[in-house]
């Protein structure tokens, strides 16, 4: 059977997209240092006025560097949407505050909060 293609396409391999090597190393460092620039300009070995360089005058790089960003900010909340939840689950107050006062007006959000719903009851119970 043959493999399906990895929709998830390696950084500055698109058929349009023109990287330098540089460039490259920058991106990957970038997702690796979860989007803190400063760590992935250290890692690269780039200087961030380069970085800023390239996104003012470089389109193939600054529409890498956006989509790393927002994959990268993707990813993050992901992680921390977890670990909020872990926490709820765990039955800890400020966080279950703080869901209440970001997503309280949310319906489904607020059931799960109340115990309402039956498939996420276990989340708020003590």
């Amino acid at each position: 059977m043959p493999k399906t293609p990895n929709p998830r396409r390696a950084i500055g391999q698109s058929q349009r997209v023109q990287l330098k090597p540089e460039q490259i190393a920058f991106l990957k460092a970038l997702d690796e240092a979860d989007g803190l620039i400063s760590f992935a300009c250290k890692a690269s070995g780039v200087d961030r006025s380069i970085v800023e360089k390239w996104n003012d005058e470089d389109q193939d790089f600054k529409t890498e560097y956006e989509r790393e960003k927002e994959r990268v900010e993707e990813r993050v909340v992901r992680m921390v949407e977890m670990l909020l939840f872990k926490a709820v689950r765990e039955g800890d107050r400020g966080s279950i505050r703080f869901i209440q006062q970001r997503y309280g007006g949310h319906k489904m959000l607020s059931e799960i909060l109340a115990g309402r719903n039956p498939h996420t009851r276990k989340l708020v119970q003590k």
